[in-house]
C-alpha cells in the first residue's frame, strides 16, 4: 500500500482519490 504514496507524489491530482 506504499505505492499510492508514489503515486501521490507523481499525480497530486489523484491524491485526493489515493488519500
Amino acid at each position: 500500500m506504499r505505492d499510492y504514496k508514489h503515486k501521490r507524489v507523481v499525480k497530486p491530482q489523484l491524491s485526493v482519490y489515493f488519500y
